[in-house]
Parts: C-alpha cells; structure tokens; sequence
C-alpha cells in the first residue's frame, strides 16, 4: 500500500509541476491555501508569536480547519513550502496505508479473517484514497484519524478496560476530529455515546457507562 502510494506521490508531483508550473493539481484552491496558512504559521513560530496570532485566528474562524495547517506547520518551518510538498505527501503515503491496517483489525473483530483481508486490500487498492495522497488536502489524515477513533473505541468496549489509558487517546483522537471538521466531531462522540447506550448490558454495566 506504502509503496503504490509513495510511487504516485512523485509521479503525479512531476506531472502536475510538467503541466500546471506548480506541483499542485488543475485549479488548484485549498491544497496551495493550505501550504500558505502553514508558511505563516511557521513565521509566527520562528518570531516567537506563534501562540498570540493562532489563538486571533481561531477567535476569528474557529476551530474546524485548524488540524490539517497544524500537521503542515512543522514540516514547512524545517524544510521550507517547496521540500514540505513532497515530504509531508510521503507521510500521507504511510498514513493512508496504515489506515489499510486499522481497517483490517476492525473487519476482523466483527466480520472475520476473510472479510477484514478483502476489506484492507479494497482500502489500500481504493483509487480515491490513492490520489489524495498526491495533494496537500486533509482527506487522508482525517480519514486516517476518524478509523483511529473507531478503532480504539470499539476496543475499548470490547477489551471492558475503562482507564485513563484507553479514555484519553480516545478522547483526545475525537476531539482532533473537530479541528478537521466540526460535525465529523460531533458524529463521532455520538457514536461513541449512542454505542454505550445500546450495548448489552453483558458487556458493560450501567455503572461502567456512566
């Protein structure tokens, strides 16, 4: 899946800087904003205003959009927008294969070996999940951190163990998903909430729940 993806990534970087003069796709709007808000957030860090100027701009705009500029931030700062292009879609390329694996173990527990391996070679092999990789858009992170969520909140219920350790990835992995989009947020604490409600009593008690 790494590889498929990391093999794309410089192909389609040299094929959109061959036809377009800039390693970005045709009419390209967010995937360039993006790398742009990350360049100034990178000045704000190195000029040591980094903490006055996101907490304006979040005052501002909220919230929503703050998680995928956030993940670039570092990446530009170290390596500048041109190497960060290339860098952090590589990354993307380990992230949206990963998210192949997590697929996987979630199949498995509920619909068996069979499914899940059918069920990772759909994600790994999906050809829209493929070509995000190849642009600096939050699809393939998001995507990545909303089978996170699934993942670590179904084994939470299915393991029984409600500690600290498993709660709070848990609960920080859902709150990141309302810094990618609000309601993807919203959806998931649900989920979470309607899942402890419905579960059998068997599995966990009322007194767990609460």
């Amino acid at each position: 899946g790494f590889w498929i993806r990391a093999v794309y990534v410089i192909f389609i970087y040299y094929f959109y800087l061959e036809m377009t003069g800039m390693p970005y796709e045709f009419q390209v709007a967010d995937s360039q904003s993006y790398i742009e808000v990350a360049g100034d957030w990178a000045s704000w860090f190195e000029r040591d205003k980094f903490w006055t100027e996101i907490l304006e701009y979040v005052n501002i705009s909220g919230i929503s959009d703050l998680g995928y500029p956030l993940s670039l931030m570092l990446p530009v700062y170290w390596f500048g927008e041109e190497a960060a292009l290339i860098i952090t879609r590589l990354i993307q390329a380990a992230i949206g294969a990963y998210t192949s694996v997590i697929i996987y173990r979630v199949a498995r527990r509920s619909m068996g070996e069979s499914t899940a391996r059918m069920t990772a070679i759909f994600c790994m092999l999906h050809p829209v999940l493929i070509c995000y990789v190849g642009m600096s858009l939050k699809e393939v992170l998001m995507t990545f951190m909303l089978v996170l969520f699934i993942d670590m909140g179904e084994r939470m219920l299915r393991s029984r163990r409600y500690s600290f350790a498993t709660i709070a990835p848990l609960a920080l992995t859902g709150f990141s998903l309302f810094m990618f989009r609000t309601v993807l947020g919203l959806v998931a604490v649900l989920a979470v909430f309607f899942a402890l409600v419905m579960i059998d009593t068997r599995i966990v008690s009322w007194g767990k729940r609460l």
